[in-house]
Formats: structure tokens, sequence, C-alpha cells
């Protein structure tokens, strides 16, 4: 097939999916409480209708009715890690774990128009609403899932990498206390930005034994070769670790994990690009990625070297004579 008619297929294929009914995947089996509901409420209504979330109102809304604007949403997930890591006690109101600003859709809209609002939003769910009245509030009638999407063979696997990736990026904004994964950043939080990436790069260069300005050079190459060794999710949690300039530019990376990025190519491409031998080459990257210790926690650390070969793990020790050398400065 030519160039030309690959296009003319792909722009088929846009124009039935915008025009195709998304009615087939409506999930009409919804469960919508107020945002003052127990957890405990919300756990039981997803056991006794088999459900994976609960969809969140606000104080106007009825509890079960669908009625009211939908404000959240609760996974199963979100009572097993939120719930059980922040909380000890079960009183706990729905609005204190659910997922905010909920992107939702209308009934008339094509499976186009929701791939492109999941991949825009970065979520797997969108509730679909719809008022029978004009000017009558909306009330919420079911629910549509990407695994639905997926299993109808409606979704690319291009546009379903997308959509994951949005939602890794954007949980990661929400961990690291940003609004939808966006962030607005003020004269004196930029300020505090850049200081924490220039103690990072002061702290890696000495610790390397190269100059602080070649340190920015070195941190993205090998950094870098990190990401793309391994897989996405655990790259996104990694990267979230990392001073917050560093960040946007390695989640630009091709998603992990590549298998051709070995300790061999990794040290061959750092002496080529730095024009040093390969043993100054390994010795630096060697001190370089043991420094991420003192900036990464012990935990995230485990996970990453548990996703490294161990040839690759290898570059995360110390040889014995530097370790020597640092034991005896400190």
């Amino acid at each position: 097939m030519t160039v030309c008619g690959i296009f003319l297929a792909y722009l088929s294929h846009i124009f039935w999916l915008m025009n195709t009914s998304i009615e087939p995947f409506i999930h009409r089996k919804v469960v919508v409480m107020n945002e003052e509901a127990l957890a405990s409420d919300a756990a039981r209504a997803m056991r006794d209708h088999s459900l994976g979330c609960v969809l969140v109102s606000g104080n106007s809304g009825d509890a079960g009715s669908g009625a009211g604007e939908i404000i959240g949403i609760v996974t199963d997930r979100d009572l097993a890690c939120r719930l059980a890591a922040a909380y000890t006690f079960t009183s706990v109101t729905l609005s204190k774990i659910m997922t905010k600003g909920v992107v939702c859709a209308s009934s008339s809209q094509g499976v186009g128009e929701i791939l492109e609002l999941m991949e825009r939003h970065g979520v797997r769910r969108v509730p679909i609403m719809e008022s029978k009245v004009k000017g009558e509030s909306q009330k919420c009638i079911g629910l549509i899932t990407l695994d639905d999407l997926l299993a109808s063979s409606m979704v690319t696997a291009s546009t379903c990498s997308r959509i994951i990736r949005r939602q890794l990026g954007r949980q990661m904004g929400l961990r690291l206390g940003r609004s939808g994964g966006v962030s607005r950043l003020t004269p004196r939080s930029t300020s505090r930005t850049r200081q924490t990436l220039s103690c990072f790069y002061k702290d890696q260069a000495k610790k390397s034994d190269i100059g602080v300005e070649l340190i920015p050079q070195v941190s993205h190459a090998l950094l870098g070769a990190l990401v793309q060794r391994m897989t996405y999710s655990g790259a996104s949690k990694f990267i979230a670790q990392l001073p917050r300039l560093l960040q946007d530019s390695l989640l630009q990376l091709r998603p992990g994990p590549d298998r051709s990025v070995t300790p061999e190519k990794v040290i061959l491409d750092f002496s080529s690009r730095f024009e040093i031998d390969e043993g100054l080459a390994r010795q630096i990257a060697q001190s370089f990625y043991c420094g991420l210790r003192d900036h990464i926690d012990p935990g995230e650390m485990e996970n990453v070297l548990a996703q490294l070969p161990e040839d690759f793990r290898a570059l995360f020790e110390l040889p014995y004579e530097k370790e020597r050398e640092l034991k005896h400065a400190a």
C-alpha cells in the first residue's frame, strides 16, 4: 500500500470512530454516592454489584439516584492503596480518597470523541451524563471504560499507549501535589526548583569527579539510558523522585524496556560522546549511578534495581578502590 493509501485508510478509520455510537459500550450498572458517604459503604457497593469503581456526586445529589454533578471517582485501587496507606480508621468519607476533576461525556458523542477525552486527560473511565429535558439537571446513566473499548478492538495500540502514558504522567503529578499533573510555578517555587537541581548537579559532580559544567550533559545521558531500560510505569515512579526540572525531558523518552540498552552500549556511547577512554567512562557512570542512592527513596531504588538485568545492576556498585577512597574522605 502506498503512503497516500495508508493516510487515506487512517483518515477513514478516524472518521469511522468519530461516527460510531458509544451506546453499545455504556455500562448502565453504575453506583453514584454522595461525597460524605463512607469508604466502607463504597467498598460494600463495589462488592455487592461487582464493580471496579463508584462515582461521587456533590452535596446536591441524592445518594444512589445518579443525579447531581459528578465531582469524583473512587476505584477499588483507591480503597486498597490510598485508604489503607493513609488512614487507620474506617469512618473515612469518599471526599478524602476520591480522584477529583472527573471528565464526563454525553451519550450523543462518538467513540472517537471518548478516546480523545481519555487521551487528553489521561483517564480510563468516562461517566456518561444525560438530561432528558432541556434545562434539567444532568443524570449519570452509565460509564465507558478503556478496557471495554480495547476488548472490542476499537482502540489501536498507539492510542492505548498514549492514554496510559498520559494517565501515568497525571498520577505522577498528583503524587507531587500538582493539579491534574499540570503545575503553575510562582517566582518563589521556580527559584526553589532551580536550587534543588543545582544541589543535585553539584552533589553528582563531586561524586563522579567531573566538572559542574559537564554534569547536565552527563545526567541527561546516564539518566536517559536508565529510564529507557525500565518499564514506563517503573520509570515514571523513579523520575518522580528526581529534581522537577529534569522530569519533563525524561518522560518524553521512548517507553521501555529497551533491551538494546546494555551496560556495554551505555559505556561505549558515553565514552564516544565525551571523548574519554572506556575505563574512565565506566568509573564515572558507576559513581553517578551510585550517587543516585542519596537522592532516591531506598524502597524506590530497590524497585529500580529489580527491573534491571544483573550486568546493568553492576553499574550501581562502586569499584573497591573508589569506595575505599570515599570512606577515607568521610
